[in-house]
């Protein structure tokens, strides 16, 4: 229990200390602070909660998860040591899950709207985060459907959680994003002038004690709902349960904003397990006869008093209950009519002034009531104006009432700017991740120019253009976040393979140097390294750099991938699996390491193997022309010709000026004996790289087979000066010339198609 008298005070002193020097980085202090409060109050779960925090956030993952193993009923416990099995893992990652799911009850129903400025916070996790790590700790034990379903809850319940909107474009599930981003119930609820704040952002609601305020409403508020159909409040109940939808219903669906009244409904307990909002139970007599007692005593008169004894008389079992007392503003219209009971009262002046004196005793007891819907008891359809007389009488002309809440326009103006930012970023991110590079830069082009200019923007747009394999565009773009941001670490490791491909030794090396210079421990750096002992060929060398990067962050799938391209440089094929299949295991969707399972098994012969991973590797980046490639040159070399075309006629639709789509097209064209077709495309690729040995190779073959002498000539010598290496070979083709017999095609072509399908 939590301490009471002056040692409450020693307490809430040392909190307060504790959260100051956290606030200001304070580390070492906050840390010897939390141990003097721990040291006091022991037994008292946040104290062990922010001992514990202090801990983390000083990198001490170890023992604040042994602090708080044995506290895994407390909200704030449970999510620190959740955060701690995730550093640490080693399989420690699904006693963190049944943690949190153990405390569910308490933070199910904590949205954390409006619930955090510059100078107040929320001490304990809401909803939407404890989703978003359960998100992450359920992606690094690989499964995926549960993780999708975690960040679907996250999104639905806080769109601007970026981790957790990331993390479910990761998963690879199709969203239309459009959807999550519109003002959502809770939102607007939360840009309201309500005045004073309700509660303190400190204070934690305790949900096991007390009712859903999304469900659970009084008798009071229920009568009054009934009785008059068309108030708002009841018309929202009534529409709860269409847009009411669980987070498991989804699997592959649409997380979507809902409807006001609705947004995350069925996150907050509002909703059975079949998403359909729940049915209020009939009223019954006591609390009939109870609701008519309070509007009563709301008069203040004596008829008031003697209607509520009248109530209160008992009833036999034989007895029917009376009916329930007319309503005040019935009573008030008789009475101005000059009924029977006008005449037994008195005088109609007798009869105004009690009236007046009625109204006036209503007032300030409406006031009452109203203040005490500041406190947070009260749902927001009790808090709300309602039409109901019985409930709360009209008050007379010269009065004034609070006003009801109103939207603050500024602060909806910033929300909606707000959600039109992300959106953008959000929909570039989706398209990105679906490797729809085109379509993600024009989101990107669509943002403000200061955000455009800020170094996550640009090294987005420089993946796109390294994914489009426009490396120049690339390197410029990379070069200007260099310019912006020169210790910028993170996405380097993409710059240093963009100067691997443009053969840029020297400014890989460069690169290298500064980023060992700014950070030893950075596995982007020692990828930069590795890429430049790779491209001077030296592979064992390579090799080391790209183990040394997955040592410091096991969760970087390209390193792994990397380390596969050395291995399959060295012909070490079980090697170079293995580093696949690692690099498959830190994400399941990085199509360069399914592409290079599909280079290994080609190479040892299993070209039915090849085709699958190729294939799969297509479906995760449909866009890339090479992959579309890789599937006919397997089709190609089993002598499926018109499939090996198909393939090729799609990679040169994709990309118009890839060289290896139309290298390969033109080749299979010559197989097929169509050679006019053939010789168009290497017209066009004569253009595209005009300084390529092997098409100007493929070029003298064509003329050889079409009998054109003297051009044969022509384009062979080319070759031959372009690629001494390939002396030979060039030479037996043209002491061949007048030979018709060209079945040695294949063979003398071979040295130059390996170069181009070694680029790929």
């Amino acid at each position: 229990m939590a301490p009471a008298g002056p040692q409450a005070q020693v307490v809430q002193q040392f909190r307060a200390l504790i959260w100051e020097y956290l606030d200001n980085g304070l580390l070492d202090s906050a840390l010897f602070t939390a141990e003097r409060l721990h040291a006091y109050d022991s037994k008292n779960p946040d104290t062990v909660h922010l001992y514990a925090l202090c801990m983390y956030r000083n990198n001490q993952y170890r023992q604040a998860e042994a602090l708080t193993k044995g506290w895994q009923r407390h909200v704030g416990c449970a999510y620190v040591f959740a955060q701690c099995c995730l550093k640490l893992g080693g399989g420690r990652e699904t006693l963190a899950i049944s943690s949190l799911e153990a405390c569910k009850r308490s933070w199910i129903s904590i949205t954390g709207w409006s619930q955090h400025t510059d100078t107040e916070r929320k001490v304990l996790p809401g909803a939407s985060a404890v989703y978003s790590l359960l998100g992450k700790l359920h992606q690094s034990i690989n499964d995926q459907k549960k993780a999708m379903e975690c960040y679907v809850s996250a999104v639905k319940i806080n769109p601007f959680l970026w981790e957790a909107f990331t993390g479910l474009c990761d998963t690879g599930v199709q969203l239309r994003v459009n959807n999550i981003y519109k003002q959502s119930s809770e939102m607007i609820e939360a840009i309201k002038n309500h005045g004073p704040s309700e509660e303190p952002v400190s204070r934690l609601r305790n949900t096991e004690n007390q009712p859903d305020p999304f469900t659970a409403h009084t008798s009071h508020s229920r009568e009054r709902d009934l009785s008059n159909p068309t108030s708002s409040s009841f018309l929202n109940r009534l529409n709860e349960s269409s847009g009411a939808t669980s987070a498991a219903a989804h699997h592959l669906e649409t997380p979507t904003a809902q409807p006001a009244g609705s947004h995350g409904f069925d996150l907050l307990g509002g909703a059975n397990g079949n998403g359909v909002a729940e049915k209020p139970p009939p009223i019954s007599r006591k609390t009939r006869a109870a609701t008519v007692e309070l509007g009563t005593r709301r008069l203040g008169s004596r008829t008031t008093r003697e209607i509520s004894q009248e109530s209160k008389r008992p009833i036999s079992s034989s007895q029917e209950a009376p009916p329930a007392p007319a309503r005040r503003s019935t009573r008030l219209n008789t009475l101005k009519f000059g009924s029977k009971g006008t005449d037994r009262l008195g005088t109609r002046d007798r009869d105004r002034e009690k009236e007046r004196e009625a109204k006036k005793r209503a007032v300030s007891t409406r006031s009452r009531t109203v203040q005490m819907s500041g406190t947070g008891l009260f749902t927001k359809e009790q808090r709300g104006t309602s039409e109901d007389t019985s409930m709360i009488d009209v008050p007379s002309r010269g009065t004034t009432l609070p006003p009801a809440p109103k939207i603050d326009t500024k602060r909806e103006e910033a929300q909606l700017y707000l959600l039109d930012l992300y959106k953008k970023f959000a929909n570039s991110y989706f398209c990105m991740t679906r490797y729809q590079c085109s379509d993600a830069l024009q989101f990107l082009m669509t943002l403000p120019s200061a955000q455009r200019e800020a170094p996550w923007v640009l090294c987005q747009i420089a993946r796109a253009q390294y994914e489009m394999a426009n490396y120049s565009e690339a390197e410029k773009t990379f070069l200007k976040v260099r310019q912006i941001d020169p210790v910028r670490t993170k996405d380097m490791e993409v710059f240093s393979t963009v100067l691997w491909h443009m053969r840029k030794d020297v400014d890989l090396s460069f690169l290298a140097h500064e980023l060992m210079e700014l950070d030893k421990t950075s596995p982007e750096a020692w990828c930069a390294l590795g890429n430049c002992f790779s491209l001077q060929r030296d592979h064992d060398q390579a090799l080391r750099c790209f183990k040394r990067a997955t040592t410091y962050n096991p969760k970087l799938a390209y390193a792994f991938t990397l380390q596969g391209h050395e291995h399959v440089s060295n012909e070490e094929y079980d090697k170079a699996m293995m580093s696949y299949r690692s690099a498959m295991a830190a994400d399941p969707r990085h199509y360069n390491a399914m592409y290079g399972i599909g280079k290994v098994y080609e190479k040892m012969g299993q070209y039915d193997a090849a085709e699958k991973h190729f294939k799969n590797a297509a479906k995760i980046n449909p866009m890339n022309p090479v992959l579309v490639c890789c599937v006919g040159m397997v089709l190609e070399k089993v002598r499926d010709y018109h499939g090996a075309l198909k393939c090729y006629n799609a990679a040169v639709t994709m990309a118009p000026r890839s060289a290896l789509s139309r290298f390969k097209k033109a080749r299979t064209l010559m197989s097929l004996q169509q050679y006019q077709a053939a010789l168009n495309e290497l017209k066009v690729l004569k253009d595209i790289a005009p300084d390529e040995a092997n098409v100007h190779f493929l070029l003298g073959r064509l003329y050889k087979a079409l009998h054109d002498k003297p051009n044969a000539i022509k384009h062979l010598t080319i070759a031959l000066n372009l690629d001494p290496k390939a002396s030979h070979l060039i030479k037996e083709v043209l002491e061949n010339l007048d030979d018709e017999d060209d079945d040695g095609y294949q063979e003398e072509t071979s040295e130059y198609y390996k170069l181009m399908d070694g680029d790929a």
